[in-house]
């Protein structure tokens, strides 16, 4: 049986209704209170907690952000070390906050897409495991209880609006 979830069940505000433009009120959930700060921590804790039940006595990922902060908690309270690998256009204080929550941080390539390459690599070469920060169905069962968690305080709603980068919090929200 899985461990407790590494997220927090986050707050739900309700706004009123002047506050959107379509005269109706809006459920706000607040996950930049999960402790590492964004929603990454549902979906990169799920996959994280799975890999290291699984036997990983390591983790490599890849990230512009706010994954590799994911990771970096993660790996911290699962203790196991963690390695992000970065491409060269994450802010200096992103690697920062990276290497100050536990990870090592590895800065690789110009974009993503290399420095995702390298993690794959690195992680393959060490016989550790890889997380991918938003494509891998474990992931997306974390961010589903996003969801679950609106439907369980009895929020009624229609529609979902979300920011989407890689996908990983979109397909979760669509599994929940």
């Amino acid at each position: 049986m899985p461990s407790a979830p590494l997220h927090l069940d986050t707050p739900l505000a309700r706004t009123a209704a002047d506050f959107s433009a379509s005269g109706k009120p809006l459920w706000l959930k607040l996950d930049a209170l999960q402790p590492s700060g964004s929603f990454k921590l549902r979906g990169v804790g799920r996959l994280c907690q799975h890999e290291v039940e699984n036997g990983a006595r390591e983790i490599f990922c890849a990230s512009g952000g706010n994954a590799g902060i994911a990771a970096a908690y993660a790996g911290r309270a699962l203790g196991v070390p963690v390695t992000i690998v970065v491409p060269e256009t994450t802010a200096a204080d992103v690697r920062q906050t990276i290497a100050a929550t536990g990870a090592s941080v590895l800065v690789h390539g110009a974009v993503f897409d290399e420095a995702n390459a390298h993690a794959v690599e690195r992680a393959r070469s060490r016989k550790a495991s890889y997380v991918h920060p938003f494509d891998h169905p474990l992931l997306w069962d974390g961010h589903a209880t996003l969801v679950d968690e609106v439907v369980a305080k009895g929020a009624k709603f229609d529609c979902v609006v979300t920011s989407v980068g890689g996908g990983g919090l979109l397909a979760g929200i669509v599994e929940g």
